[in-house]
């Protein structure tokens, strides 16, 4: 599927994926740091809207649909289970790995997704140039033909 519906949503969301993903580094610091933690999930909360704003805007609802299974689903089931105030550091650990490595694999399905309508747009335009000369070519023939009668 290579129809983007809103090139420029697109390639800012690729933009915004490269540097968030620089965020990953912090959640690496965060099993020695606190601070890193809370940055890594807050740059992870504020990222989600648009991910999924971009996701739902593009039709692309299986990775609409894998995100929600991917993310809310373990914090849901863990909610469901019980879980004590000293893991929820842990459980939080768990689903920003999961976030940052769903950022890290969509981040080059959306570069696919560009290089895909790229290519189908530079397509269209040979097919259209091949079409002008064609017809071009057709008028001069028929210009000939009048003008050798």
């Amino acid at each position: 599927m290579n129809k983007i519906y809103n090139y420029n949503l697109v390639n800012t969301f690729s933009t915004i994926l490269n540097y968030q993903l620089s965020t990953s580094i912090l959640l690496a610091l965060s099993y020695f740091h606190v601070i890193a933690l809370i940055l890594t999930s807050l740059a992870a909360i504020l990222f989600t809207p648009f991910l999924l704003y971009v996701l739902f805007k593009e039709k692309r609802f299986g990775w609409f649909t894998a995100f929600i299974i991917m993310i809310f689903l373990p914090i849901i089931i863990s909610q469901i289970v019980g879980i004590e105030k000293e893991s929820f550091p842990i459980i939080l650990m768990i689903s920003l790995f999961i976030f940052y490595f769903y950022c890290f694999v969509i981040k080059y399905v959306v570069s696919d997704w560009l290089k895909e309508y790229n290519w189908s747009q530079q397509l269209e335009e040979q097919k259209r140039e091949k079409e002008e000369y064609q017809n071009r070519l057709n008028s001069s023939k028929s210009i000939n033909d009048i003008l050798n009668m």
